[in-house]
Formats: C-alpha cells, sequence, structure tokens
C-alpha cells in the first residue's frame, strides 16, 4: 500500500499545500508516459479520484479549523450539504460533484467512527471495479483522524499496492 500523511499548520498556506498535491497528481498523471495505453488509462482515473480526493480533504480541513464536529456528518450527502450552508462551493468555484464522485462516477463513501477519545472519518472510493470492499480490494481510502474540533486533523491517503503502475 502507498501512504500519505499530511497535517496543516498556521504556517503553511493553503496555495502551497495546494500546489503540492498538485505536482504529486501531476506527477501520478504524467510519470507513466511509456505505459499501454490501458495502464496509462487506468492511472489516468486512479490520479483524478485522488485528485478530487485532496479537494474534499481541502474543504473538511476548513470546517474543521472552525470547530465543525466531523461526527454530525453521517453520509457524504450530510459534508455536502453543509458546505453548501457555508457557501464553500461557490467561494471555490467547485462543483459539488467534483468532491462527491470519483473518476468513475461512483459516490464517495463516508463513515465516522469514535476510536477511543478520537474521530475517525473515511472517505472510500470503490475504485475501478465499483464494488466496496472495505478497504480492500482496488478501493482508494482517505482517512482522517483528530481528537477534537479545531485540533489537527491528520489525513492518510492509502492506494492499494498493484491499482497503480508502480506502486
Amino acid at each position: 500500500m502507498l501512504k500519505f500523511r499530511t497535517g496543516k499548520t498556521s504556517r503553511i498556506s493553503s496555495a502551497l499545500i495546494f500546489a503540492q498535491r498538485f505536482a504529486l497528481c501531476s506527477a501520478m498523471l504524467f510519470s507513466f508516459d511509456s505505459c499501454s495505453h490501458t495502464k496509462s488509462d487506468q492511472n489516468q482515473a486512479v490520479a483524478e479520484t485522488v485528485h478530487r480526493m485532496w479537494m474534499f480533504e481541502d474543504q473538511l480541513q476548513v470546517s474543521w479549523k472552525y470547530g465543525y464536529d466531523l461526527a454530525e456528518f453521517q453520509s457524504i450527502d450530510d459534508v455536502v450539504a453543509h458546505w453548501h450552508k457555508l457557501d464553500f462551493f461557490k467561494q471555490q468555484a467547485l462543483r459539488p460533484e467534483t468532491v462527491t464522485f470519483d473518476h468513475w462516477g461512483e459516490k464517495f463513501h463516508w463513515k465516522v467512527e469514535r476510536v477511543g477519545s478520537d474521530l475517525r472519518a473515511t472517505l472510500t472510493s470503490s475504485g475501478r471495479n465499483r464494488v466496496f470492499e472495505n478497504g480492500g480490494g482496488d478501493d482508494i481510502m482517505m482517512v482522517f483522524t483528530a481528537s477534537k474540533p479545531g485540533e489537527k486533523l491528520e489525513t492518510q491517503l492509502i492506494i492499494p499496492k498493484g491499482i497503480y503502475e508502480g506502486y
């Protein structure tokens, strides 16, 4: 599994973080130009899904920073409805479906649970096979963990080995 961890601090501007993520997604999109057409398309699909997840994460970080409890959101639709109320989509020039659906047109799955005193939220793409496999198979996951609103929200991206060429 390929895993990435991020943690935001007030010293790092969101523009810099966006640039880093854009560079990562761009590298994922363009690093395998010599691959066969099918593998290249698969890599692009995974990279696009990961990019959409990072855009979701950016919005989630803002909600968390301003004290909104992720446990209030029981589905992806609850999260999007909350962002509509705050006018996030208009401010960020985003369409809701950009952060709601993966490359394959399937809605992301959102799950929130308490693990001890920590909150754990998971955003999952069912992947190319369009079957949720609880993080197994070709599911792509982004896991968010924290203790309480306002504190650091940790993010971990999990891309299963073998669904992206080179890993």
